[in-house]
Parts: C-alpha cells; sequence; structure tokens
C-alpha cells in the first residue's frame, strides 16, 4: 500500500541539544491533526548523545521521522538546504533543537487557517520566551520579530524584523518541486539564507499573526534574544560592515534573480546608526574605519540620511524603555 503524502513537513536542525531534544521531538510528535505529517530532522553532527537520541525516535517512528545525520558540521544553512530538498509536505513548519511547541493544536490550527485563506503565503503566532529550564523569561519581546497581524514585505525591510520566530512558523512549501532553486536560495551566503528564504516569501504573499501563543523559544541566560545571524557578528568590529554586504547579497537576489529592484534604505540607515553609535560608545581606530566604510558606500538615497537621527533616537528609547 503506497504511503500517503504528507500535509506538512516538519523541519528539526539539531545540534548539541543533548539537554533539549527529547522535549523539542515529543512536542512535534504530540500533535492533534487529520492529517499525515512527516518530521525530518538534521543532526549536525552532534557529539554529545543528541544522535543516540534521535536514532532511537527514529526507531520508535519510522513511518513518521526521517533522520539525517551528517557526520562533519556543514552548518545551518546547509542543514536546513538537506531538508527542505527532502520534504514533500505541502507546508512547511519548523522547530529547532532546542524550542518545542506548547500546544497540540497549533499544526491543525495553522494549517486549516492557510487552507482557508489561499490570500496568505504563510502564518505565525506568538511564543514564550523561556530559559534553560523552561521558565517563562522577565523580558518577553524579541526585538527583530514585527507582531503584527498582517505581515508584508515593507515591514520586512532587509531583514529588519522578520514575521515571527521559527518555531511559529507554517509556510506553503514554494520549493516542493524546484528544489534546486531552494538548495541555491540556502547555499548563496550560509550567513543570511534565512533573511533571503523570508525576501522569497514576502515577495509572493504576506504571513497572517494568529492570537494564540503555541511554542516556546529559548534563550539561554548567557545569550540574549537577537537571531543567529546578529549574534555572529556581535563581538566583530567589522560587525555593521558585514551587515551592510548581507543586506547586498539580498538586494542582488531580488533584482538578479526575482526580478524585483529592490533597495533597504531603511536597513542600510539601522547599519550605519549603529556604526555610529559603536563609535561613540568606544571610539576605536578599527570602530572608525568601519562607520567610514559603511558612510563611503554612496548607495543610500539623501532621505536615509534625514532618517538616521530619528532612526538613533528610537533606538535609544528601546533600550531605555527595555531595562
Amino acid at each position: 500500500m503506497e504511503q500517503q503524502r504528507p500535509m506538512v513537513s516538519v523541519i528539526m536542525l539539531v545540534y548539541n541539544q543533548k539537554e533539549y531534544i527529547a522535549q523539542a521531538v515529543e512536542s512535534v510528535l504530540g500533535q492533534n491533526v487529520s492529517f499525515p505529517y512527516e518530521i525530518l530532522i538534521g543532526d549536525d553532527a552532534s557529539q554529545d548523545g543528541t544522535t543516540d537520541i534521535l536514532q532511537a525516535y527514529q526507531a520508535r517512528y519510522p513511518q513518521r521521522i526521517r533522520l539525517f545525520c551528517h557526520k562533519e558540521n556543514v552548518g545551518a544553512a546547509g542543514n536546513a538546504a538537506q531538508l527542505l530538498m527532502e520534504a514533500q509536505g505541502t507546508y512547511l513548519a519548523f522547530c529547532e533543537g532546542d524550542d518545542y511547541w506548547t500546544d497540540p493544536e497549533k499544526l491543525a490550527r495553522q494549517v486549516d487557517f492557510l487552507e482557508r485563506h489561499a490570500e496568505y503565503i504563510g502564518c505565525t503566532h506568538p511564543c514564550t520566551v523561556v530559559d534553560e529550564q523552561g521558565a517563562a523569561r522577565r523580558k518577553q519581546r524579541i526585538s527583530w520579530v514585527k507582531g503584527k497581524r498582517r505581515f508584508t514585505f515593507r515591514d520586512f525591510s532587509g531583514g529588519r524584523y522578520l514575521p515571527g520566530q521559527t518555531a511559529t512558523v507554517v509556510k506553503r512549501n514554494l520549493f516542493l518541486k524546484e528544489s534546486d532553486r531552494c538548495a541555491a536560495l540556502y547555499t548563496a551566503n550560509r550567513h543570511v539564507s534565512d533573511r533571503m528564504a523570508t525576501e522569497v516569501y514576502l515577495l509572493q504573499g504576506d504571513f497572517y499573526r494568529l492570537p494564540q501563543t503555541m511554542s516556546a523559544y529559548r534563550v539561554p541566560q548567557r545569550g540574549d534574544e537577537r537571531s543567529i545571524t546578529v549574534q555572529q557578528f556581535q563581538k566583530n568590529e567589522r560587525r555593521c560592515v558585514d551587515e551592510l554586504e548581507m543586506t547586498r547579497v539580498l538586494e542582488r537576489y531580488a533584482g538578479e534573480v526575482l526580478q524585483r529592484p529592490i533597495v533597504f534604505v531603511k536597513k542600510r540607515c539601522d547599519i550605519l546608526r549603529d556604526g555610529w553609535m559603536q563609535w561613540m560608545r568606544r571610539p576605536t581606530a578599527k570602530r572608525w574605519q568601519m562607520v567610514q566604510a559603511v558612510s563611503s558606500a554612496g548607495e543610500m538615497p539623501w532621505w536615509g540620511y534625514v532618517w538616521l537621527p530619528v532612526s538613533m533616537c528610537q533606538k535609544i528609547w528601546n533600550k531605555w524603555t527595555a531595562t
């Protein structure tokens, strides 16, 4: 008997998350749905025993779980690319190895919404920010998530904001018949693949935000709530230059591949603002060179420089009100 095609492919990226992986997998297995779904897990060469746990789950649920174990670390973008090329579901959902879903009706609600609203490309929902033990953190705001009922390309602004935290997203599988394009999308620039994927989706439709809180986003006390991409450049004196280059990658992809000439002016303004603020907090020769490199790019319209002081005041206000 031929196996029924899955309605949803759940993508789970895992790396050294032995303490959390069982909770993540159980939360996905515990969904109350009337349709078939698959769980694709990419273990990026874990060394802490995570692989053993995942293999045990696959042995228990061979019809539900598809496990891909890398012998060498390929990074999040490469890991995601393989899973997305393998995904057979009409929809894609996500749950990284240290996050988990908190509502057994999550998949059913989100799929039902998208089935009834063809005008949306995907949907999200609020999540709870928790610590290592799963306790809710005092600060629940995620700075890079814009919690709008309807999230459009205008809100994206080159990666300034995303429609939702990863574990909250369910979206249509645009790459079901274009796996080669999917691979190129996630390997073109390993630091910007998540933003590039969001760009592609938002150019084809909007995201809707459901009101229910249905997942948990785990943030260790030693970290903060920002995305992996931002954390990677946090201690780098060239962080703003690197951010500018990633923004250029997004703009080139939109123009050359998607035939949509776009300049993310507000994102460029944010980069310039952050460079100046870094230099003012601790003036160093390297930071001054960074400010000069970003300022001399010569690619921002005049009104971007007018927006700069407004953006700086807004940043200071957000920091002050968040404390």
